[in-house]
């Protein structure tokens, strides 16, 4: 499994706020201009990071988005979750298996290694926070 752009940007948009927010509101065009995302584009990942339960939106003047727990709350696994990146996840790999009868002991030794290999990827990224994205001086500041 490897970071798409989708993933890659929502964590470093949500890193973007952990880093110049403090808690406050921030637009996205804030975000879009520190980083030269597209504002389209962010919107979009929004959408899906406030379904998610990552990010509240707040309307009228003055508003934007802010995160919607601590950053060490928020672990990449949340993030991909939220933005529709587990397609490759353990459960899905479970579905295929089922869906498709595997003929040998081969392929299904082949479909167990993968899904242990998916298993350890989404713990791994379980036990990463949005704190981990930070640079160093960041951390210590905000701990």
């Amino acid at each position: 499994m490897l970071p798409t752009s989708k993933s890659r940007y929502a964590v470093l948009a949500l890193s973007d706020m952990a880093t110049h927010s403090s808690g406050a509101i921030i637009s996205l065009p804030e975000i879009a201009g520190r980083h030269g995302i597209s504002i389209h584009y962010l919107e979009q990942l929004f959408v899906k990071l406030r379904k998610g339960g990552i990010v509240v939106s707040v309307r009228g003047y003055g508003g934007g988005y802010k995160l919607g727990r601590e950053p060490q709350e928020i672990s990449i696994w949340d993030v991909l979750e939220a933005v529709g990146e587990k397609g490759c996840s353990p459960a899905n790999v479970e579905k295929q298996n089922q869906t498709h009868k595997l003929n040998s002991s081969l392929e299904s030794s082949n479909s167990e290694f993968w899904e242990v290999y998916l298993i350890k990827i989404q713990e791994a990224l379980s036990q990463l926070s949005i704190t981990d994205t930070l640079p160093a001086e960041v951390n210590l500041i905000n701990s």
